[in-house]
């Protein structure tokens, strides 16, 4: 895989749960987090049971990445404010906490590429 495939692979998760915030959105205003969150979370393993067959192709993982940042980014952001919101009575400590999160798992995701770009180096 070369980089920039590689790269569009981890983005596309990205825009999928930003998109999948509007329809999850929806339906925790109308059935409540008690309802949706166990649906989500539920459906959300389908991509994952998923993504080991797809693992050798490059055309199936970005449509199983999709279905998984769309089901994760859908919810998981929300719940977050909402609850550091009714805890704290403001927003920023929840930014601040994605924020780092989002961070982290960036910087996790270059180094895991630096050292296999290093190792398929190594080996040409």
């Amino acid at each position: 895989m070369t980089e920039p495939e590689a790269a569009a692979l981890v983005a596309v998760p990205l825009p999928a749960g930003s998109l999948g915030r509007v329809p999850v959105g929806a339906l925790t205003d109308r059935h409540g987090a008690r309802v949706t969150f166990p649906l989500v979370s539920g459906l959300t393993i389908v991509p994952v049971l998923l993504l080991a067959p797809a693992k050798h192709s490059y055309a199936e993982m970005p449509a199983v990445s999709c279905l998984l940042g769309g089901g994760l980014g859908g919810f998981v952001p929300p719940l977050v404010l909402g609850a550091v919101h009714r805890g704290k009575g403001s927003y920023a400590l929840g930014f601040m906490l994605l924020a780092d999160l989002a961070l982290a798992g960036g910087a996790y995701a270059l180094v895991r590429m630096r050292t296999a770009g290093a190792a398929t180096a190594g080996k040409a």
